[in-house]
C-alpha cells in the first residue's frame, strides 16, 4: 500500500533540491591546473573538502584542438560529490565535456549528470555565430527538447580556471563577462577582480605566494567564490562558502584524490534546517503568527510582502513577518476575469491542452464550479493521487508527472497548478520554508497558489495538510514560463539563508 509523503519528507525536499544544485553548479565550475594558453595537454586530480573533510573528488583533462583557427582546446571533467539526505545516498555524478577558445569563449558543450536515485540529465550545446546563438538539447526522463539561447555573441566557458586567471592577471581592476552555466541553461554576467598576496601552505608543508582572485555573480556580489592562483597560473584552490560552512576544491595527487571518492557524505539533513526557538503547532483556526527571522552573518535578502504575509523591516540582519490565515474560505468565490494572464496560459511545464492532464483536471473538479471548491477538491484530489517518490534533483513537467503519478513536493506543485488552470482559475507556484515539527526548524518547500477572490491563496497537496494549516514563510512565486530553463532561480533565495538563518516567535494567536 502506498503511503502518502509525510511533512518532513515533503517539506524537506526542495530544500534538498536547492542545495544538490547549487553545489554541483559549484563543482562544475571546477580547476584544472593550467590555463590552456600556455599548456597543450594536462591532467589534474581535486579533492572537494566541506568544513576539512573529504566529500569527493574531481578529475579534469585538457589538450588542444590541432588546426583550428582561431586557437581551440578540448576539457573533460568528471566530478563525484558524496550527499546524503534522511540516511538515503544521494551522490552526484557529472562529466561536462567542453569546446572553448585559448580565452575562454565556449563554442560547444555536453552535460551529463545522474544522482543516487538515478536521475539522469543530458544536456548539449553547440554555439552558431551566424545568428549569435546557442542550440541546445535536452534529454531528460526520456523526453527530448531544443530550443535556443539567445546571446550577443559566443558566452564564457563556465570552467573559469581556463581563463579567468589569465584575464584577472591582466586586468587592472574590476572586470565582468557574460558566462553559459550547463546546468542551468542560462547565461548571467561574472564579475571578477585580483585582490592581495596569499601565502599558501601546500600538502607537503612547503608554502608558496599566490595571487586571491574574486568573482561572483554580477547580480548577487554576496555570493562570491576565492581562487588562489600561482605565478604560473595553475589554481591551488577553490574556496566558497556554502551551507554555512566552506567547501573547498584543492589540487591533489591521484591517489588522494579518488581516496576522497569513499570519504564522508555531506549530511544536508545537518546543514539545511533553519532553526526556531520553540515549537509551532499546525492549526486551521490560528488567526495569526507573528515570527522574527534574521540572520547571524551578512544581509538579509529582500522578502516578499503577499495578500496573507506582511513584511517588516527590522535592520539589514532581521525582519519581522505577520503571517495571516486566508480569510475567503468560508465565502462565496467570485469568478476572475481570464483575459490574457500568465497565470492561465500554457507553458512547456503546465502543458494545458495534454488531454491526460485534461481528463485528471475534470475527475479532480468532480464537477465543482465554484473556483474556492475547485481549488480545495484539487487539493485533497492531487494529494490522494500522487504516490510519495524518492528525491529527484530536478523539477519536471505535469505531464510528465502524469505519466507516473509519483514526486515530491515540487511535482505536486507543478501538477497540483496545472490542474487548477486546466480549470481556469489562475495559479503559480512559490517557493519559501515551511515549519517542519520533526526537526523544530524551516526547510525549503515549494506549493501553490491560486488566484481567489482577488487574493493569492495557498493550496499544497504534498503534505495533506490544507494548504493554509502549515506555517510558511514566502520567498520567492513564479508563473513557470517558457523561458524558465530550470528552477534554480527559485531556489537561490532559500539557499541564501541556509547556515545563517534563525527563526523567533513573537505572538500566536
Amino acid at each position: 500500500m502506498n503511503r502518502p509523503a509525510t511533512p518532513l519528507t515533503a517539506i524537506h525536499c526542495l530544500s534538498w533540491r536547492l542545495r544538490v544544485a547549487a553545489i554541483v553548479c559549484i563543482s562544475l565550475v571546477g580547476t584544472d591546473s593550467r590555463t590552456f594558453a600556455y599548456h597543450t595537454h594536462s591532467e589534474t586530480f581535486y579533492r572537494i573538502t566541506f568544513n576539512d573533510e573529504p566529500v569527493g573528488y574531481e578529475y579534469v583533462r585538457t589538450q588542444s584542438i590541432a588546426g583550428r583557427q582561431p586557437p581551440t582546446i578540448s576539457c573533460f571533467r568528471k566530478t563525484q560529490l558524496n550527499l546524503k539526505r534522511l540516511g538515503q545516498d544521494l551522490t552526484l555524478q557529472a562529466s561536462l565535456w567542453t569546446e572553448q577558445t585559448t580565452d575562454g569563449q565556449l563554442l560547444s558543450f555536453n552535460l551529463q549528470r545522474t544522482d543516487g536515485t538515478g536521475t539522469s540529465l543530458e544536456r548539449s550545446g553547440e554555439f552558431n555565430p551566424n545568428d549569435g546563438s546557442y542550440r541546445i538539447q535536452d534529454r531528460q526522463s526520456g523526453t527530448r527538447r531544443d530550443f535556443q539561447l539567445q546571446s550577443d555573441g559566443a558566452l564564457y566557458s563556465p570552467i573559469f580556471t581556463t581563463w579567468l586567471p589569465n584575464q584577472a592577471m591582466a586586468a587592472t581592476g574590476r572586470s565582468a563577462r557574460p558566462v553559459l552555466f550547463p546546468e542551468t541553461a542560462g547565461a548571467s554576467d561574472v564579475m571578477f577582480e585580483p585582490k592581495q598576496i596569499r601565502q599558501l601552505q601546500l600538502e607537503d608543508r612547503s608554502q608558496i605566494n599566490t595571487t586571491r582572485i574574486l568573482y561572483y555573480p554580477k547580480a548577487d556580489p554576496t555570493n562570491s567564490t576565492t581562487l588562489l592562483v600561482a605565478d604560473d597560473l595553475r589554481v591551488f584552490s577553490q574556496e566558497k562558502i556554502q551551507l554555512g560552512g566552506q567547501l573547498k576544491i584543492l589540487l591533489t595527487s591521484a591517489e588522494i584524490a579518488l581516496s576522497s571518492a569513499a570519504g564522508k557524505s555531506l549530511d544536508l539533513d545537518a546543514q539545511a534546517i533553519i532553526p526556531v526557538d520553540r515549537q509551532i503547532p499546525a492549526s486551521s483556526t490560528r488567526k495569526e503568527l507573528i515570527l522574527e527571522l534574521s540572520v547571524d552573518k551578512g544581509l538579509l535578502g529582500a522578502i516578499p510582502q503577499s495578500d496573507f504575509q506582511k513584511v517588516q523591516v527590522q535592520n539589514e540582519n532581521s525582519a519581522r513577518l505577520t503571517l495571516l490565515r486566508p480569510d475567503n474560505r468560508n465565502q462565496s468565490a467570485q469568478p476572475e476575469p481570464q483575459g490574457n494572464r500568465p497565470a492561465l496560459q500554457s507553458t512547456r511545464w503546465m502543458p494545458l491542452g495534454d488531454p491526460v492532464l485534461q481528463r485528471l483536471a475534470a475527475i479532480g473538479a468532480a464537477g465543482e464550479t465554484d473556483p474556492l471548491s475547485v481549488c480545495q477538491r484539487l487539493e485533497t484530489y492531487s494529494h490522494a493521487t500522487l504516490k510519495r517518490s524518492a528525491f529527484s534533483t530536478q523539477i519536471l513537467a505535469a505531464n510528465q508527472v502524469a505519466k507516473t503519478l509519483r514526486g515530491d513536493c515540487t511535482e505536486h506543485a507543478v501538477f497540483l497548478a496545472t490542474l487548477m488552470r486546466i480549470n481556469g482559475i489562475p495559479a503559480r507556484v512559490a517557493t519559501g520554508i515551511a515549519y517542519t515539527n520533526a526537526q523544530l526548524g524551516f526547510s525549503g518547500h515549494m506549493w501553490v497558489e491560486a488566484l481567489v477572490n482577488g487574493q493569492w491563496t495557498p493550496f499544497d497537496s504534498t503534505t495533506g495538510l490544507e494548504g493554509f494549516a502549515m506555517t510558511r514563510i514566502k520567498l520567492a512565486d513564479s508563473e513557470l514560463p517558457d523561458t524558465m530553463e530550470s528552477g534554480a532561480s527559485l531556489f537561490l533565495p532559500i539557499l541564501d539563508l541556509a547556515g545563517r538563518a534563525s527563526v523567533r516567535v513573537i505572538s500566536a494567536r
